[in-house]
């Protein structure tokens, strides 16, 4: 009796096995018109709601940019201090994010789009400044170069094809082949070019004016950071002193064994540090235990207000005892004392470094990929 009177009023139930995807037993029309739309996948629902066209990157990748584009601006400055390649202002960043789940951090929490800018503009001031010291050697050894594209920084060093050191940034969107080209230009360079995003989108490959990216493996990190006032400064008992030009080949030295560096570069690598002395946004710190160095970490404060904690090192076999963690501890402090707003660091995502800078009350903001031009 119930069949004959919904199918009185237009309505019947599907018979098994009548295709796909309805289930059996759900309810139709007579007419073919179903009674209940099937739910959306979500990239569909996204296609529907969002403002991007659908070839629009933001629709088919998971990603922010396809290049991280930086203008550095002043802190004080209504524009952001930096410059999406995808997004061109903060209302534009919230439009994309509200109808792109892929740039949820986790479930239920989105990415702050202009948090996640000026984290990348401060990772940006750090490794520039450090390419800026080998430029200011008398002869320029090493074929540093500092230049812009578009108003965007770029830096490379001729004698290395550190991912560190050579870096391209531009605006994929307005200017895709002139990205391309450049990225060829300096093929010799190895360049690469950095993109964020959600971790697990951050996928092995991705394209740029028809050409393939390829991702670098090993260099995917998380980029962590949380205002100052939330920032936890540990108490502990260890020594530490600020690196000067008579200690600097000992913090170098560090670095280098601790990083594996290839003894062709641990001269360059040394340099670029040594320069950082002379800066004045720059800060370098050694853990010292019974007057030998055994950790030892670097500090950028960023024009944006950010204090960046760079490279951190940590003998091999002195891991595990608390250094990292009480440089940390230092760093943050330093930082409060100098006013910045914001700290902000890089880890890998399954490191050591990772839980200490949760345990100082950083968070995860989102992650970067290197992506270098397919051969």
């Amino acid at each position: 009796m119930a069949a004959m009177a919904l199918e009185r009023d237009g309505w019947r139930r599907r018979e098994k096995g009548a295709g796909r995807p309805w289930r059996a037993g759900r309810l139709e029309r007579v007419s073919g018109r179903l009674a209940r739309e099937p739910k959306m996948s979500y990239p569909n629902r996204r296609a529907r709601h969002a403002t991007a066209a659908p070839d629009d990157p933001a629709t088919r990748h998971a990603v922010i940019p396809a290049t991280v584009a930086l203008r550095l601006l002043s802190s004080d400055s209504r524009r952001l201090s930096t410059r999406s390649a995808l997004f061109y202002d903060v209302a534009k960043v919230r439009n994309k994010c509200r109808f792109n789940r892929d740039f949820c951090v986790k479930p239920g929490r989105k990415m702050d789009a202009r948090q996640t800018i000026e984290i990348e503009a401060a990772e940006c001031d750090y490794l520039r400044s450090r390419v800026e010291s080998l430029l200011h050697i008398e002869g320029n050894p090493y074929g540093a170069q500092l230049f812009s594209n578009r108003d965007f920084p770029c830096f490379l060093v001729k004698a290395t094809t550190s991912p560190m050191l050579n870096r391209i940034y531009g605006d994929s969107l307005a200017d895709p082949q002139g990205m391309r080209d450049l990225l060829k230009r300096s093929a010799e360079y190895s360049a690469i070019i950095p993109m964020i995003g959600k971790l697990a989108n951050l996928k092995q490959s991705a394209s740029l004016a028809s050409s393939q990216l390829d991702r670098l493996k090993g260099w995917t990190h998380l980029q962590f950071a949380c205002q100052i006032e939330n920032a936890v400064a540990n108490p502990h008992s260890f020594h530490i002193e600020e690196v000067t030009v008579r200690s600097i080949s000992e913090f170098a030295s560090l670095h280098a064994d601790s990083f594996k560096t290839n003894p062709s570069v641990r001269s360059l690598n040394r340099a670029s540090f040594e320069g950082l002395l002379s800066d004045e946004r720059a800060r370098i710190y050694v853990l010292k235990v019974e007057g030998k160095v055994l950790a030892g970490a670097v500090m950028y404060f960023s024009r944006n207000g950010i204090a960046y904690l760079a490279t951190a090192a940590t003998k091999t076999d002195a891991r595990k005892l608390g250094y990292h963690q009480a440089l940390i501890s230092h760093r943050i402090t330093q930082a409060k004392e100098r006013g910045s707003r914001m700290v902000a660091a890089t880890a890998l995502p399954n490191s050591q470094s990772r839980r200490n800078l949760q345990r100082a009350g950083l968070v995860v903001s989102h992650a970067q990929a290197l992506y270098r031009l397919a051969v």
